[in-house]
């Protein structure tokens, strides 16, 4: 039982204390990094979704004949 307690208690801490990085790649290539925690995760999703999104309506716009 002293067992099972003292993996749950690793593994929340390793949790509590995991961060996450944003990479974004830029058309010469080279890459923004930004580090997110993880109450800032979904903020960060929502962020990188509406940035594809443009792009993509954006490749789009140009790739429609006028």
């Amino acid at each position: 039982m002293s067992v099972l307690i003292v993996v749950l208690l690793g593994c929340g801490f390793f949790v509590k204390n995991s961060r996450y990085t944003l990479f974004i790649k830029k058309f010469d290539l080279d890459f923004i990094e930004m580090e997110i925690s993880l109450y800032c995760k979904e903020d960060a999703k929502k962020i990188a979704s509406m940035v594809n999104r443009k792009i993509r309506h954006m490749k789009k716009n140009k790739a429609q004949p006028a």
